[in-house]
């Protein structure tokens, strides 16, 4: 065998670096065609929010955001339901190109039921434990839980929470001032 000269190791190089490469975009193509079939297919566990909504869902939704439901519950019924993992952002989304509104009035979205909860609590618990009780059934924050208490104080239908206690410094300084 005669060695090979200058030029022809040069082309022998680019030509199994070239086959090389060549191979591996071949390779990294058929990975993408794979990612575009998966995504296709819209496969809730691995895409999540990718896939496009479907007319059940939308209709789906519709039901949902009507019992005032938030957009986090609304996702994790969603989901459950089986259909495609939606964020709370997207589901926020959604409603409005669909076109639903939230009630303006907050007093709206409680009911008698709820209200029962919140009479019921308000003596022995927080705000945000009233909260967290009601989120079992719908969505409702710490502020709105004391503005329906407030609206419910105002009615006539709730006793108001007394003011915390003065510490016991204050208490002294006042027994002070008044010695």
């Amino acid at each position: 065998m005669t060695p090979l000269s200058g030029i022809e190791q040069a082309a022998k190089y680019w030509r199994e670096k070239w086959e090389y490469e060549h191979e591996t975009v071949l390779d990294l193509r058929s990975e993408i065609d794979a990612l575009r079939l998966k995504l296709a297919k819209c496969s809730t566990a691995d895409t999540g929010s990718l896939c496009r909504w479907t007319e059940a869902e939308d209709q789906r939704l519709v039901e949902l955001w009507t019992e005032a439901k938030t957009p986090a519950v609304i996702s994790s019924i969603l989901l459950e339901e089986g259909f495609s993992k939606r964020s709370p952002q997207a589901i926020e989304s959604r409603a409005n190109r669909v076109g639903l509104k939230r009630a303006r009035g907050g007093s709206e979205l409680w009911t008698p039921e709820m209200d029962d909860i919140l009479v019921e609590a308000w003596a022995v618990e927080t705000a945000s434990q009233i909260a967290r009780r009601i989120n079992e059934r719908i969505g409702v924050s710490r502020q709105a839980v004391i503005s329906r208490a407030f609206r419910l104080v105002q009615k006539g239908l709730l006793r108001a929470k007394s003011a915390k206690p003065k510490s016991r410094r204050l208490d002294s300084v006042l027994m002070e001032d008044a010695a």
